[in-house]
């Protein structure tokens, strides 16, 4: 009986690479998540729930992914009234003459 559950086990394949096989499956899987994660994406909730919820579907997983590469949560269109902080980086209002963030005085320039 042994003998006979020892055969049934054996794919062909040393267990190792069907271990392997199903970690990148898994990855394949959740790239859409990977990469909006990776990215910083701003609905990186929402395309982790629907890649979750769709992503087995071909047209679900692809549009995730594009969303995923494609979409950005700091472009320069959704930011038109705000810069960039000469001091910490951070976006302030345009007109801002100080940094809400560091507390700089941006009437001056930057040494």
């Amino acid at each position: 009986m042994n003998e006979m559950m020892v055969q049934t086990m054996n794919f062909g394949v040393p267990m190792i690479y069907m271990w392997l096989l199903m970690i990148l499956a898994i990855a394949l899987y959740f790239m859409p998540t990977i990469v909006a994660g990776y990215r910083h994406h701003s609905s990186l909730f929402l395309i982790v729930v629907l890649n979750i919820l769709f992503g087995w579907t071909m047209l679900g997983w692809l549009l995730l992914l594009v969303w995923a590469c494609f979409g950005d949560q700091y472009s320069t269109w959704s930011r038109p009234a705000e810069k960039k902080c000469p001091y910490c980086a951070e976006y302030i209002k345009s007109e801002a003459i100080k940094c809400k963030h560091c507390g700089s005085d941006l009437t001056k320039a930057p040494t």
